[in-house]
């Protein structure tokens, strides 16, 4: 099982993020893979990650950063690599 904990609203400052490390460990100790959320800091504060300021949904630059994070992880796995192209 691997798991990502989201968060369209990238900010170190905000109330959020200790959310998401928090949620990171409890999913580590149930034995969970979890694809760490270090695209927080690395975008650090962007306002530019939802679909408008009236809908929180994650737009198309959030959803990229989130796929390329989980592939990078994927391609980590050494039970996946016999099946790496």
């Amino acid at each position: 099982m691997l798991a990502m904990v989201l968060d369209q609203f990238p900010n170190t400052r905000r109330r959020g993020y200790p959310i998401v490390l928090a949620a990171e460990k409890h999913l580590r100790a149930a034995g969970i893979r979890v694809v760490p959320s270090t695209y927080i800091e690395r975008n650090d504060g962007r306002t530019d990650w939802y679909v408008s300021r009236w809908e929180g949904h994650p737009n198309e630059k959030a959803h990229a950063a989130f796929a390329e994070k989980i592939a990078r992880f994927l391609s980590t796995l050494p039970e996946l690599q016999p099946f790496r192209r």
